[in-house]
């Protein structure tokens, strides 16, 4: 059948000097032109009689293959998308009243991938009064929808990052709370069965902290602090932990660039994101399966902005992921596992960790062949960081040191105060940016200890500022449930952000290695030698 439309004008435009074959390449260069399909559709037979290369070409077809693959409006329609047949079919019934119809649809092509398309058909009348055919153009819309549909993944995933990073906020609160009170009695307590109540009071808090931590990355609020590391050792330190603490022993397959490659994260949280990307991946595969791991330079990511990246996969030849759930893998709680398996958190952890960084995670997913996670990270051109030990708590003695405490919650004040004075700090308590703001004015601390989020019109850090602004050497740490990275640092005003709930023994810890530092900092301004 032929693929050019004919044209009862021919005799005009020959007149003219255009004769019918010049109309009818210029009708195609201009549908070309506009990435325009045409088609003409028989209503009475139900068959496409004429259809353009281009309008096959959405389809994955050649006009050939189209004509003959079109079953009529009362067939399988195996091309259309289930849910889309009986808007066709409904259409095509108003194009029988004369009317001229508009549509946008779903399809596959041939390799089953979807696509949406957009249809314009006007009926054509014949001497009778009857609706013999249908005249159609037709446009590919998918790249426009598929971009729609990520700018309202986006924003719905942005609304649901404000509305986890609140909760997840008061939540801290109130597991610094039960945490802190619960270490209190814990120092009072006495017989073994009280000990151990407590000291599952306490662990379950830190299990709680972990969790609204998970939550906070993913709203991309988390505290995080990062450091310059090398990507090869970090990725080689989380698979031989895993590869320790698994008991399905997989086939492991680790392929490291020999070269260091630099990146800025911070380490706690990466080794988390790749345990937790093995962990799921270890859940997908079959009894002797394999997990691949390749940490490499790339030139560039498919998914962020232009420039030098480092990559780490992590490939599976697992069960994989269904077409409808690759799309929100990443949402907190969306989990294919049972609950006893998994608090589906874990890649949306990852996702708002790599967002925080300047990258992205990618993910690429086929039933029953397997799922590849990329992470790309921006490359840093700087030394890498070993790994540090952890601090360890101490017994150091605070006497005669005078502490600015800012929080606003009166039961986290409480626990705060009784540790502090416990620790032998003088403490001036106060509950809101006005009451900090008139102490030090009237006083000099040796150490601030302030919460970000309080009433008034000044944050903590605000506070931080004001007090190295009088004091340079007064050192400030910011205890929050809900910080962004970059909120210390040079020139902010604060020396240590701490993500509540903090244990009492790694803030006494904290504590201690600031005060060091300033000390020794006072000692060298004194005496440049020491």
């Amino acid at each position: 059948m032929s693929d050019r439309p004919t044209s009862g004008d021919d005799a005009l435009y020959s007149r003219i000097g255009i004769d019918g074959q010049s109309h009818a390449l210029m009708l195609e260069q201009a549908a070309r032109i506009a990435q325009l399909g045409y088609f003409v559709f028989n209503v009475r037979q139900s068959i496409v009689e004429v259809c353009s290369v281009r309008h096959a070409a959405i389809f994955g077809q050649t006009p050939q293959e189209f004509i003959a693959s079109v079953s009529g409006l009362e067939g399988e329609m195996e091309m259309i998308h289930p849910e889309d047949r009986n808007l066709l079919r409904e259409a095509y019934q108003r194009l029988l009243q004369g009317e001229t119809i508009e549509m946008e649809y779903r399809f596959f092509r041939p390799d089953r991938s979807l696509g949406y398309i957009r249809e314009i058909v006007a009926p054509e009348v014949s001497a009778t009064g009857e609706i013999v055919r249908g005249l159609g153009s037709s446009l590919d819309v998918t790249d426009a929808r598929r971009a729609e549909e990520r700018r309202a993944q986006a924003n719905r995933l942005a609304a649901l990052g404000e509305l986890t990073a609140g909760v997840a906020h008061d939540v801290n609160n109130i597991l610094a709370v039960v945490m802190g009170n619960a270490e209190l009695l814990q120092q009072e307590a006495g017989g073994e069965l009280t000990d151990q109540l407590l000291t599952e009071i306490v662990t379950a808090s830190k299990r709680g902290g972990t969790l609204t931590r998970s939550l906070l990355n993913f709203a991309q609020k988390a505290t995080i602090r990062p450091v310059a590391l090398d990507l090869g050792e970090e990725t080689a330190r989380a698979v031989a932990m895993f590869e320790r603490t698994s008991l399905k022993k997989p086939t492991m397959i680790v392929d490291r660039a020999p070269a260091a490659i630099p990146i800025f994260a911070d380490r706690d949280n990466l080794q988390s994101v790749i345990l937790n990307i093995l962990i799921n991946a270890l859940d997908a595969i079959r009894e002797g399966g394999t997990i691949r791991v390749r940490a490499e330079t790339a030139a560039a990511s498919p998914m962020v902005a232009i420039g030098e990246y480092a990559c780490l996969s992590i490939r599976d030849d697992g069960q994989g992921i269904a077409a409808q759930n690759l799309a929100r893998v990443t949402e907190p709680f969306f989990t294919t596992k049972p609950r006893s398996k998994g608090s589906g958190l874990g890649l949306s952890m990852a996702a708002g960790f790599m967002r925080q960084l300047g990258g992205e995670i990618a993910i690429e997913s086929e039933p029953d062949v397997g799922t590849c996670v990329r992470l790309f990270f921006p490359l840093h051109r700087g030394k890498c960081t070993a790994a540090a030990p952890a601090p360890a708590g101490d017994s150091t003695k605070f006497d005669k040191l005078h502490l600015l405490l800012l929080e606003d919650e009166a039961s986290i004040r409480n626990v705060l105060l009784r540790n502090l004075r416990s620790w032998g700090f003088t403490v001036t308590a106060t509950a809101n940016a006005e009451e900090a703001l008139l102490a030090i004015d009237g006083a000099t601390f040796d150490l601030a200890l302030l919460d970000n989020h309080v009433p008034g019109a000044v944050t903590g850090a605000e506070i931080a500022a004001q007090i190295k602004a009088r004091h340079p050497a007064t050192p400030t740490i910011l205890l929050t449930g809900l910080a962004k990275p970059g909120t210390g640092g040079e020139g902010s005003g604060i020396d240590l952000v701490l993500a509540k709930p903090v244990p009492a023994p790694e803030l006494r810890a904290a504590i201690t290695t600031l005060l060091e530092t300033a000390t020794s900092a006072r000692r060298r301004t004194v005496n440049p030698e020491v």
